[in-house]
């Protein structure tokens, strides 16, 4: 099993996820899809939930944009001959519309998780339909019913056992579209994984199913001994140890230190390379 993360920024239009497409078609073998919510979707829903939160209306204007941008995105990559997709999307939306007029006294983080786990879903949706659509056949699949955590909203900590038996219980076919950053709790309640809860997603699917390897799909050729956008001679590091990796992340903000740990644990190697290069050679970190 290979497991391929693919961020907010490489699914940001129609042409983007035409390129993970294209990417996914070159790789052999089974795999996990583990997509971000598209673009910015994540940081503009916190406005919505925010928004109304504070009792302010905006949230309405702010919601129908996100709306908007997603609804071009389906009309560019589908013909109304898909209409089961832009049904789906519409439903994930009517959800999220639900789910704000049904604010009740639970804390910030509690409303915050229920309303932004959404964007990882209608990406994966519109993913899983167009890899379907140019002969990828893939299982679509909640990844909120197979990892479970605890109740600690924004930050919630994975329930190991259970989440692993889930994992290797289910995941067994050829080839799945799925989310990385959410889960969900013992009582259903949506939970996020917090800081860079998606590269972990995708590593922890990797300690589970002791998989050959997680690629993780960057805007960048790869890690950089130093950041690149401070440092004109920053130079991209071709393999690093697991140690070292962890040691860089803190200067050059590509691994957080918890998406090593997983596969660091199972000797898994992790490569960082770029969707809009494939071809370079990128980092390796074992």
């Amino acid at each position: 099993m290979i497991i391929c993360k693919f961020g907010g920024a490489s699914v940001v239009n129609a042409e983007a996820i035409q390129n993970l497409g294209n990417i996914v078609k070159n790789i052999q073998g089974k795999k996990i899809i583990v997509v971000s919510a598209i673009g910015k979707t994540t940081s503009k829903l916190a406005d919505v939930v925010l928004s109304k939160y504070q009792g302010n209306d905006k949230y309405i204007s702010l919601l129908s944009k996100i709306k908007n941008e997603h609804f071009k995105i389906l009309s560019e990559l589908f013909t109304e001959d898909y209409k089961t997709v832009f049904s789906e999307v519409k439903n994930v939306f009517s959800k999220i519309e639900e789910n704000l007029q049904n604010k009740n006294t639970k804390d910030y983080d509690y409303y915050y998780d229920q309303i932004v786990s959404y964007g990882e879903i209608i990406s994966t949706k519109i993913v899983s339909k167009y890899l379907n659509d140019i002969g990828i056949s893939n299982m679509w699949t909640d990844i909120r019913d197979y990892i479970k955590t605890d109740s600690s909203f924004r930050a919630a900590e994975i329930d190991i056992e259970i989440s692993k038996s889930n994992i290797k219980n289910f995941f067994i076919d050829e080839c799945y579209v799925t989310q990385g950053f959410i889960a969900s709790d013992k009582n259903g309640n949506f939970t996020t994984l917090g800081l860079e809860g998606s590269d972990y997603s995708a590593a922890i699917l990797a300690n589970f199913l002791n998989a050959k390897k997680v690629i993780l799909w960057k805007d960048v050729d790869g890690i950089y001994n130093v950041d690149p956008k401070q440092f004109d001679d920053a130079v991209i590091l071709p393999e690093l140890s697991y140690h070292q990796a962890i040691e860089l992340s803190h200067s050059a903000k590509i691994i957080h230190p918890k998406t090593i740990q997983p596969i660091q644990a199972k000797n898994i190697p992790l490569f960082v390379k770029n969707f809009n290069n494939p071809d370079a050679n990128g980092t390796v970190i074992r």
